[in-house]
């Protein structure tokens, strides 16, 4: 019998105070633990790949972990753990949940909402413009959405290409979600 290659003593997660979601868990002890990867979900069904933490190989000692998802989803986010050994074997840990985001989290300003072809983003002061667009699994769109225009005042974005429905904008950690016809 091969013995398992950690014990796990536990996996939490929590969203703090700027509204990013703190991800901590111990292992007991460790055998050919090659590295974790924290993967996250908007319904705990399809998932994505957030951070990846080196193991530490082999332990008999107990190992605190601890990372924090910078952009957890506006609407709640499902977290679970995946450890991977040296030979590729892997395991999957229980799903812990963050809530929703607090109403303190800025939200961008954009319009029109319903969109159709093109939507306009009034950026909060100082944000840097780094966009991405996500469906309501959590998957990015990259591609599907091109600038046309940015300044410090506004970003217009093409959206032709995205399908009808809800989708999510993120900017830097802003969050707005959207409507497209």
């Amino acid at each position: 019998m091969t013995p398992l290659p950690i014990t796990l003593l536990n996996f939490n997660v929590k969203l703090n105070s700027q509204n990013k979601a703190e991800i901590t868990w111990a292992a007991a002890s460790e055998i050919n633990n090659d590295y974790f990867i924290i993967e996250r979900s908007i319904y705990g069904k399809a998932w994505q790949k957030v951070l990846t933490v080196d193991g530490s190989g082999n332990s008999a000692t107990p190992i605190n972990y601890f990372s924090i998802d910078e952009s957890p989803y506006p609407s709640g986010t499902y977290y679970r753990l995946k450890q991977t050994d040296f030979d590729g074997a892997y395991s999957n840990s229980d799903v812990r949940y963050a809530g929703e985001l607090s109403s303190s989290q800025i939200r961008i300003t954009i319009f029109p909402n319903p969109c159709f072809n093109e939507i306009t983003i009034l950026p909060n002061e100082g944000e840097i413009i780094d966009l991405e667009i996500f469906d309501q699994l959590g998957r990015s769109l990259h591609g599907l959405s091109d600038i046309k225009h940015s300044d410090l005042r506004l970003v217009d974005v093409y959206v032709s290409k995205l399908a009808a429905g809800a989708y999510y904008v993120r900017m830097s950690n802003s969050f707005a979600r959207i409507l497209k016809n």
